[in-house]
């Protein structure tokens, strides 16, 4: 009895299948090591570093052990805003090789991002910085400005209605 005409074209229809069920598999493993690859690159992990190899010092300040001005890290302009009692970060990273100090400092606000926004503001024009970015999204007030000293300021915080965590970067650049 001959074959069903319809039986190599099952065949053929397996092959097909079978084939492109490979494919899914080779791509969604390559795909898979892409991922991976990139988590390196971010992380730092062993199979590729992005980073400099630049000499960093970072200095991070004992919170548990300062109070009022001396939570924040030596050398950050004491006239900046900052609700000192809830600060939660405080650090400062040297870079010598580049002649630079970033200064870093996150607080816990308990006023509502508008409110920090319009001090910050009012802040940067009464010390004379030079606004460059001003950015007001849904989720994020973001400002930077530079001062005719060589510094920079970035303000960024939550848009909230309550308290706001804020986070302060002062970098300075020196010329020598």
């Amino acid at each position: 009895m001959p074959a069903p005409a319809n039986k190599p074209v099952d065949a053929g229809k397996s092959r097909v299948i079978a084939t492109v069920i490979a494919l899914i598999i080779v791509l969604a493993l390559v795909a898979f090591w892409y991922v991976q690859q990139g988590k390196s690159m971010l992380t730092g992990g062993a199979t590729t570093q992005k980073f400099s190899s630049d000499n960093v010092k970072v200095s991070q300040v004992d919170l548990s052990n300062a109070s009022g001005t001396n939570k924040l890290p030596n050398g950050f302009p004491t006239d900046i805003p900052v609700e000192l009692a809830n600060i939660t970060d405080s650090s400062t990273l040297s870079y010598p090789e580049h002649n630079t100090i970033l200064y870093t400092v996150s607080y816990m606000s308990t006023y509502p991002s508008e409110q920090l926004y319009a001090e910050y503001v009012a802040y940067l024009k009464q010390a004379n910085y030079i606004v460059a970015q001003t950015l007001k999204l849904p989720a994020q007030i973001s400002i930077q400005a530079g001062s005719s000293k060589g510094s920079l300021l970035t303000v960024i915080t939550p848009q909230a209605t309550g308290g706001a965590e804020v986070q302060l970067a002062f970098t300075v650049r020196s010329s020598s």
